[in-house]
């Protein structure tokens, strides 16, 4: 007994599945600079104020996110998020401390602090992108 099948569509049904996966992308980084714009605008709010004023750059005046996502080894995407090359060398010295001044954590204490704010931009996001 021999049975014999032919199926059509598979071109149709494969173009779908990858408009589709473009479409899930373009949602999922959506979200993640969602994400990202609600840490930015905490870490500018916890970083430490200068008041020495001058015409040198501020942390709390530097903070960004990224333009592009990244991808890591595990395929996982990112957005950068924190301060541009201006003020980035001396973020460590406040965040961790040095022998003459306590540390003060304020980009672990936003991200503490941002964490059901973060995740609420990112379903909105998402919920928008899906138009649920």
């Amino acid at each position: 007994m021999n049975f014999e099948i032919e199926l059509q569509g598979f071109k149709e049904l494969e173009a779908t599945f990858a408009d589709l996966a473009r479409k899930d992308e373009k949602i999922h980084k959506a979200a993640i600079k969602a994400g990202g714009a609600v840490l930015a605008a905490e870490i500018n709010e916890e970083a430490p104020r200068s008041d020495l004023g001058g015409s040198h750059p501020h942390i709390e005046e530097d903070i960004i996110v990224g333009n592009r996502i990244k991808r890591d080894e595990d395929g996982e995407i990112y957005a950068v998020v924190g301060p541009t090359k201006e003020t980035k060398f001396r973020v460590h010295l406040p965040e961790f401390g040095t022998i003459h001044q306590p540390a003060n954590p304020f980009i672990q204490r936003s991200m503490m602090k941002a964490n059901d704010k973060i995740l609420e931009a990112m379903r909105k996001a998402i919920k928008a992108g899906y138009k649920l």
